[in-house]
């Protein structure tokens, strides 16, 4: 089966922020020793339970869901699709929300995955 070549991922989880998506998607962080903490917007969240590492460029939600990864799982997540065009979804988004310059890569970067949705 094709993959995704890895350099055009770990590009993306090298220079794209988790923190940064997260915030687009409206959580508000505060520092917790060298993590931040916030509220998990992928599920009924009263106190936080989100935590993002900056320093590994990580997150882990430790509440309902306990969801987390990379910057790519973050994103299937929000699209919940794992396909070329979810690839091409999730380039678009982090280039929208993130405001990193991934535009000029296009869907031949990628090759077909297995779709796992």
């Amino acid at each position: 089966m094709a993959r995704i070549p890895d350099q055009v991922i770990e590009r993306l989880k090298d220079e794209v922020s988790v923190q940064r998506l997260a915030e687009a998607r409206g959580v508000t962080f505060s520092k917790h020793g060298a993590d931040l903490i916030g509220r998990c917007p992928f599920h009924e969240d009263k106190t936080p339970s989100l935590v993002v590492t900056p320093a590994k460029n990580l997150w882990h939600c430790l509440g309902a869901c306990q969801a987390g990864g990379t910057v790519i799982d973050w994103v299937m997540c929000v699209i919940h699709v794992m396909s070329v065009q979810g690839f091409t979804a999730c380039r678009s988004s982090i280039s929208r929300h993130a405001g990193q310059g991934f535009h000029g890569m296009s869907v031949h970067d990628f090759t077909a995955c297995r779709s796992s949705s």
